[in-house]
């Protein structure tokens, strides 16, 4: 059976629209929290789920990470995450 370039054509093009409506965006705070520890090894998901929360509450998002200093989240917002993940020593 001979397949015309129109009809491949047309599959592909009918099978992205497809593909494309089932594909969604997350917002950056549920990957943050569902991230593998070994991409952000300073803070565990329930250190991570915690800054988000304190921020949504308009608290300092402050918690003490693996080394037992403090790392802060600075911004949150449904594509972006800012982390302090530690402090700069004084004088530095």
């Amino acid at each position: 059976m001979k397949v015309s370039k129109l009809s491949l054509y047309t599959l592909f093009v009918a099978i992205s629209i497809f593909a494309s409506g089932s594909l969604y965006a997350q917002e950056a705070k549920k990957l943050f929290v569902s991230m593998p520890d070994s991409l952000c090894p300073l803070l565990t998901s329930v250190n991570r789920a915690d800054c988000i929360d304190f921020l949504e509450s308009k608290m300092k998002a402050e918690v003490d990470n693996r080394f037992g200093k403090k790392s802060e989240m600075t911004d949150l917002s449904k594509d972006y995450i800012r982390m302090q993940m530690s402090r700069k020593p004084p004088g530095r």
